[in-house]
């Protein structure tokens, strides 16, 4: 009898904790919202996203730096009072007009909103051979981003010429999972000091069979005062 007591007991116990963790799921939860304002977020100086900025590429490719208004939004979920609580920073941040470094610029990273939250993916760092996962998806493709510090250096010279100081490149190896098998490709991408993004060499899609990348360098640029 007292065995079935205690089974009786645990039972109703792991139906009341059972009961519990469906609570949420059932009734929903409440949102509350956190409001908070920031001041203007500042450009890592490899990056040189300073508004007013502008770079001309080979190829005639342009990029321009403008400030933008944004709203970062953010999102924490506390499961025990079934309570979200919903962040948004209105934030004054730099925005590159057309890049392959990002659209808005936070400091080293670029902005993109995933599920609702805004999320920040690394662009680069100075720190020989450290490494980061820039992005990955959870979609079909299964794209998996790892950018690393390749080199450093002193000086280096474009193809037309021209030479840059403090100097760090950065590889991104990209996977793709193509539903059969997983391919592999790598970018490359230079940044100057003071300066931002003077070269990059893009692998263009070799798993669709396109072998010749993409490479274009700085030919003219300006960078506001900041």
């Amino acid at each position: 009898m007292p065995n079935f007591i205690f089974i009786l007991a645990l039972c109703l116990f792991s139906f009341s904790c059972q009961k519990e963790i469906e609570t949420c799921k059932t009734k929903g939860y409440t949102y509350v919202d956190v409001n908070e304002t920031v001041e203007p977020i500042q450009s890592h100086p490899y990056l040189a996203a300073y508004p007013g900025s502008w770079w001309v590429f080979s190829g005639g490719y342009e990029n321009n730096c403008i400030e933008k208004e944004n709203i970062i939004q953010g999102r924490e979920v506390d499961d025990i009072n079934c309570t979200i609580f919903r962040s948004y920073q209105h934030v004054m941040l730099p925005n590159m007009s057309a890049s392959s470094a990002g659209k808005d610029i936070y400091y080293d990273a670029y902005l993109k909103i995933e599920d609702s939250v805004t999320k920040t993916h690394k662009l680069l760092d100075t720190l020989l051979a450290s490494s980061w996962t820039e992005y990955k998806s959870n979609s079909m493709t299964q794209q998996h981003y790892v950018r690393r510090v390749d080199s450093l250096f002193t000086a280096y010279d474009l193809p037309n010429g021209d030479t840059y100081f403090n100097v760090v490149k950065i590889v991104n190896r990209k996977a793709f999972y193509t539903g059969t098998n997983t391919v592999y490709d790598e970018d490359q991408f230079y940044y100057a000091k003071d300066i931002g993004l003077i070269r990059e060499i893009i692998a263009y899609a070799p798993y669709l069979g396109y072998y010749e990348p993409i490479d274009r360098y700085l030919v003219d640029y300006y960078i506001a005062p900041h």
